[in-house]
């Protein structure tokens, strides 16, 4: 798999092959403008002037670009001819709203751009496009993230932009099944721990003074409240 600004036109040539992973993480090379204005999200716009950076927008990024909450990315995708997908799934990690535009059109918006405090991480919203083989393909994103002065990643790092990734479809799913297997794992395994754990204290409860029972009581309260909430 290929990823990198590479081609004469300084699109990002997107490249699958059996021999390497079906997932390519994007968040370099995007091409950065400050503000607001629809024309940005046309295929054919020129860009060749704006700043090219990391989507992410660390702390660092934000103070020299200048970020303010809004701004657009764009991202020129060339996608090998010998990729045999007709489509791919697009999958964004926000700390803000987006509209995401493919070739110019309006595919999804993920949170509600312009409405306060209604962002949406879209990591439950992946999105299908359909590129042009052998062609420039252009993502282009509208983004919000008013709270990019409280907005972290996961390591605790200041973080106001989005992560993305492109994945073949099969691959996706397979993503998507992994997290679920993983997910039901560790649920069952804490379900069946709280099981045991609320069937000894309870039976305990038999064979201890009377002033002790009411504590007992709640542990086992407690515990069935595990199961409960690990049920759904």
């Amino acid at each position: 798999m290929v990823y990198a600004n590479s081609t004469d036109d300084g699109s990002a040539r997107i490249q699958f092959s059996y021999n390497s992973p079906t997932k390519i993480l994007i968040t370099e090379k995007w091409y950065f403008k400050n503000g607001d204005n629809l024309n940005y999200a046309k295929k054919d716009f020129d860009d060749t002037n704006w700043d090219t950076i990391n989507t992410a927008l660390g702390e660092e990024a934000m103070l020299k670009y200048g970020f303010k909450g809004k701004a657009w990315f764009r991202l020129h995708l060339m996608f090998d001819s010998t990729v045999t997908s007709k489509s791919y799934v697009f999958q964004i990690y926000q700390k803000g709203s987006s509209e995401i535009y493919f070739n110019g059109k309006l595919v999804k918006a993920i949170g509600n751009y312009g409405v306060e405090n209604s962002y949406d991480t879209g990591e439950n919203d992946p999105l299908y496009i359909t590129p042009i083989k052998g062609e420039k393909n252009v993502i282009a994103i509208r983004y919000e993230n008013l709270d990019y002065e409280h907005s972290y990643n996961s390591s605790g790092a200041l973080m106001g932009g989005f992560y993305s990734s492109i994945y073949e479809p099969e691959s996706y799913f397979e993503y998507v099944f992994e997290q679920i297997t993983t997910a039901s794992v560790y649920g069952m395994g804490l379900f069946s721990f709280s099981c045991q754990l609320a069937l000894c204290i309870f039976c305990s409860s038999f064979f201890i003074v009377q002033e002790d029972r009411i504590c007992y009581f709640q542990c086992s309260v407690f515990c069935l409240a595990i199961i409960f909430y690990t049920s759904f």
